[in-house]
């Protein structure tokens, strides 16, 4: 933002005199003869500002969490607790200080962290599908069926099969071969989904780059996929009242719906794709094709609950032993308040307090 000294401002009135820059109106002068060089340049650090919350924001909920409880909690109680009854001794209390940074520092972290860890371990061991919704686990099974033929999943066709189902269902149109005005929910629109989120799926599983560049572009395709997905909303409905564009429906069974974030949902369904590939890789199956993909389903909605727990339990139990660690750094006595004990037993004694 530039602010502009009043010499950059046109009079477009008969009362303005050019030559001497002045605007009359009745009893009010307005010079306008004022030398622009004070101008306040603020790019610098609203550019600083934006990149610093884009960070946040690109970092999710758990760096979000962070940033707000380290500088609405953690350093604000912190230094208070550095500071407690300094008035009365005029000594920095270390060992409030250890109090405070101890139970503030941990407590938010392990919140945040410790259920992320557990999470990522689980994925890792169990399939990604873990931290797939038990909704969204009935739902991809739902869809999957008439694609899976002698325990081999098509893909492809999968994958299809859910564009056009969270399209249809989203927009509230059906899919039609040619189309007759732009508004029309066409096979190129799901030709065009379908081939980013198989790429994102492809990308998950791709070994031949570096972790850190995988990472990097799923990500980017993740994005693409969403713009795509809300270009494809915007375009096709006739009203936006009450249109969440970052928000997919899809089919849980024949006349149920459900919603969630599309980015969400894209995850989930290559997830789907790719672990239900490696659930029958290299299995022998006396199930048909339809059990076998309830069993999938089953398996996965166990993992999801033995992940909740997990995180549930494993979280509480180092909850409880942060109260133990501070008590024991910072003595028996509240170190906060041990100052101002001290000093009223001192006016005790010496007769000022009865």
């Amino acid at each position: 933002m530039k602010l502009s000294s009043v010499n950059n401002i046109k009079f477009h009135s008969q009362n303005y005199d050019d030559k001497s820059n002045i605007y009359k109106n009745g009893n009010c002068t307005i010079s306008t003869n004022v030398k622009n060089t004070n101008n306040v340049n603020f790019t610098g650090l609203t550019s600083s500002l934006v990149k610093f919350w884009q960070w946040v924001e690109n970092g999710g909920r758990a760096l979000s969490f962070t940033i707000e409880d380290m500088g609405g909690t953690n350093i604000p109680r912190t230094l208070m607790g550095m500071f407690a009854g300094f008035q009365y001794t005029k000594k920095i209390n270390m060992n409030a200080l250890k109090q405070e940074g101890i139970r503030e520092f941990l407590t938010g972290p392990t919140m945040t962290f410790m259920p992320i860890a557990i999470l990522a371990l689980l994925r890792a061991g169990c399939g990604r599908s873990a931290n797939t919704h038990n909704e969204n686990l009935r739902n991809l099974s739902y869809l999957a069926k008439g694609t899976v033929k002698d325990g081999v999943m098509d893909q492809n066709k999968f994958i299809e099969k859910t564009v056009r189902d969270l399209l249809e269902k989203t927009t509230e149109k059906n899919i039609i071969e040619n189309a007759q005005s732009t508004s029309d929910l066409t096979k190129e629109d799901v030709s065009i989904l379908k081939d980013v989120l198989i790429k994102y799926k492809d990308t998950l599983t791709d070994k031949s780059i570096s972790k850190k560049d995988r990472k990097k572009l799923a990500a980017s395709l993740l994005d693409e996929a969403q713009s795509t997905f809300s270009e494809i909303v915007k375009r096709t409905k006739s009203s936006f009242e009450g249109v969440d564009f970052l928000s997919a429906k899809y089919s849980i069974t024949k006349d149920k719906q459900g919603s969630t974030n599309f980015k969400s949902y894209a995850e989930y369904i290559a997830d789907y794709v790719n672990d239900f590939a490696k659930y029958t890789k290299n299995r022998i199956f006396n199930l048909d094709d339809d059990a076998l993909i309830s069993n999938f389903k089953a398996g996965y909605m166990a993992n999801r609950i033995l992940t909740v727990a997990c995180m549930v339990f494993i979280t509480g139990k180092l909850m409880g032993y942060i109260p133990r660690l501070y008590t024991w750094a910072s003595g028996a006595v509240n170190p906060n308040a041990k100052a101002i004990y001290n000093e009223a037993q001192k006016e005790n004694k010496s007769g000022g307090v009865k």
